[in-house]
């Protein structure tokens, strides 16, 4: 049989009252930041993709976040409850065909929005480490 690797760390105790430190000054809201920060890339496309026929609809797309339980933010992008009827295009009707804004925002962006949530949690990890 070979010799075994015996690994020490020195600074074990400092490593973890560090890394305590950190946590605390990033806060619980880093991730909610960077989802939020994330979804707006989604947001601002299905703005741009919405149908016009008044404007309304396009004024009216938000983001909220839904649900927030340890490491996991979730975040709704859609029309707001007064702007009801942009279900309609989304999914279309017995009347109308389907004219998608909110799908092909979500499918086109998804490198971007995970781009942007590294990167600011990224941000985040540097500005709470200092």
């Amino acid at each position: 049989m070979g010799e075994l690797i015996k690994v020490t760390i020195r600074g074990e105790a400092e490593l973890n009252r560090k890394i305590q430190q950190l946590t605390a000054r990033m806060g619980k809201e880093a991730l909610v930041e960077a989802v939020l920060e994330g979804a707006e890339i989604i947001r601002a496309d299905a703005e741009a993709r919405a149908p016009v026929r008044t404007g309304f609809l396009k004024g009216h797309i938000n983001k909220r976040v839904s649900e927030r339980k340890t490491g996991r933010v979730t975040v709704d992008i859609g029309p707001e409850k007064k702007a009801w009827y942009g279900l309609f295009p989304e999914l279309g009707t017995i009347h109308y065909a389907a004219r998608p804004y909110l799908r092909p925002a979500i499918d086109e962006n998804q490198d971007r929005v995970v781009d942007a949530v590294k990167a600011r949690l990224k941000k985040e990890i540097i500005t709470a480490a200092r």
